[in-house]
């Protein structure tokens, strides 16, 4: 099948325009965030040293732990908006800039169906995208594992077993960003799919405004903005396994997704995994609309 040629081409493109160097250097970047623990114990010991402040040994036995587990959760954070990022920058353009530079045109000109082009697309793409979060997640668990006070209270393993959970997040904007790819040029395919995931993003926001005003229809927009781009669904995943790097901290946070779909599942089809199902229906749903799409377009040679 054309799908595997269209996959190495695609990843070959990928190393021509150094797109592996620059997640090397944004896993670079996750690596110097979770440094900032060096600095932290530093100014801990100073404290300790010249009792300031109150500062002694339990103090800082207790406190350093805690300080681990927010840069972590720090990190996780920065890693899901790199990865986002990186999706969305690595499909903008996939089909609409090879349809302007009439590179399409020629690999049309054979007996290669379009769908194939555009699935060999999304795995070289995502391919791309995963491997890079996994191992800007595996440097952050190499680092925390070394500053961790031991020995550790919690199994710092639950950072690795995180990383598939924050490679949905770039899987779902590269997703996107193919689709629109296959109508608009770069520019506005990228943008539209910034715009989605803005909107997305603020469903904690609605929530939070709609407790605080008691406006019911903003948790109706919470919950329509959650299922636009089901990123609020993979930070409660995400949550639930990290939950423990914070055990001692009140950072319960008045912004909180939609839970609509775990709780209309859960009420009345007795089933707690509806909001899965949903992420998978919706990246099959965009990429076979995005099929769709690019069948319809008309490419000129």
């Amino acid at each position: 099948m054309a799908i595997f040629t269209i996959v190495g081409l695609t990843l070959k493109e990928a190393w021509r325009k150094k797109t592996v160097l620059g997640a090397l250097l944004l896993g670079a970047l996750v690596l110097a965030f979770s440094l900032l623990l060096i600095l932290i114990k530093a100014r801990m010991n100073y404290m300790v040293a010249h009792h300031s402040r109150g500062w002694d040994a339990d103090r800082m036995a207790y406190e350093y732990p805690n300080a681990c587990g927010l840069v972590t959760i720090m990190c996780l954070f920065f890693i899901r908006v790199l990865g986002m990022l990186f999706g969305l920058l690595l499909a903008g353009g996939a089909i609409s800039g090879e349809i302007e530079a009439g590179l399409l045109a020629v690999i049309l000109a054979k007996p290669v169906p379009r769908w194939q082009i555009l699935l060999g697309k999304w795995l070289g793409l995502n391919l791309v995208a995963l491997c890079s979060v996994v191992v800007w997640t595996a440097l952050l668990w190499f680092s925390i594992k070394e500053q961790w006070p031991r020995p550790a209270t919690i199994p710092l393993e639950r950072i690795l077993s995180v990383a598939p959970y924050l490679a949905l997040y770039s899987v779902m904007a590269c997703t996107l960003t193919l689709m629109f790819s296959t109508v608009f040029h770069r520019v506005l395919g990228t943008s539209l799919t910034l715009v989605v995931a803005v909107v997305s993003w603020c469903d904690g926001i609605f929530n939070f405004l709609g407790d605080r005003f008691e406006v019911p229809i903003l948790h109706t927009l919470a919950d329509f903005s959650c299922l636009l781009m089901p990123q609020g669904y993979v930070a409660w995943w995400i949550r639930g396994l990290t939950e423990d790097f914070t055990d001692n901290l009140p950072t319960e946070s008045p912004l909180h997704s939609s839970r609509l779909l775990q709780e209309w599942g859960s009420q009345h089809l007795h089933f707690a995994h509806l909001d899965a199902v949903y992420v998978a229906f919706y990246l099959i749903a965009v990429l076979a609309l995005g099929i769709l799409l690019f069948h319809r377009r008309e490419i000129q040679g």
